[in-house]
């Protein structure tokens, strides 16, 4: 092995993404070699990296899977009392992380990976991946409002301010909509319906760059194929 970025090298790994995986060099995760890691360290053949003082080393066996996540789950990776997680719906022994985050209240399309490149490439803004939801909200969908999500609205919140807008929008029904976004900050979508007035009843993501939900039935999951996993990357 060559020497490697430490970031990437813990993507390799199956931990989390690159992006996720130089937080937890700063927050003195990592040691290589029982040192405590720098985010500029590299990694050399032969030396012991460790996560939370467990050796580990890249994953051999890529997994790419595709999940209908039901409303009621959990991402995250660790379990609390009375919460369902999504690993309880996904029945593989590998450590997995999910690529774009889908809150508690929401469903749809979600990918689980050991393989921190394809997690880098699709959640880094950089990419532009764009992500297309369908949301069904409490009143009929007005045109100016439509307007206001394609030319951007000013989302504030306790930790963030920024300008937030979709690269398409489109009505479906009366009170139902399709958006397609190129980024996707915590609860961004629920944030951008009610600052043009709108409460969002339900929040389904049906597509993920090229990857379509399709007709994969809810709380399901299915391994991606070989030309999927090309397109993405």
């Amino acid at each position: 092995m060559r020497k490697i970025n430490l970031q990437k090298y813990i993507a390799s790994c199956g931990i989390c993404s690159r992006r996720k995986a130089e937080q937890l060099i700063i927050n003195q995760k990592i040691k290589i070699n029982e040192k405590i890691a720098k985010v500029t360290d590299r990694v050399n053949e032969g030396d012991v990296v460790k996560f939370s003082n467990k050796i580990i080393k890249p994953e051999k066996n890529k997994i790419y899977i595709v999940l209908n996540k039901p409303t009621g789950y959990t991402c995250t990776a660790k379990t609390f009392k009375n919460e369902k997680n999504i690993f309880s719906l996904i029945n593989i022994k590998e450590r997995l992380f999910t690529i774009g985050r889908l809150d508690k209240e929401s469903s749809g399309l979600l990918i689980l990976t050991n393989d921190g490149n394809l997690a880098l490439k699709l959640s880094h803004p950089r990419y532009k991946h764009e992500k297309k939801y369908e949301i069904t909200v409490d009143q009929k969908i007005k045109k100016e409002q439509i307007s206001r999500l394609l030319s951007g609205v000013l989302i504030k919140n306790e930790n963030d301010e920024y300008l937030a807008k979709t690269k398409k929008a489109e009505k479906i029904t009366d009170n139902k909509i399709l958006i397609t976004i190129t980024e996707g900050k915590k609860r961004q979508i629920r944030y951008m319906m009610e600052a043009v007035g709108l409460k969002t009843i339900s929040l389904k993501r049906i597509k993920i760059s090229g990857l379509s939900l399709g007709d994969l039935a809810l709380g399901k999951t299915r391994h991606l194929t070989k030309k999927e996993i090309e397109d993405l990357l």
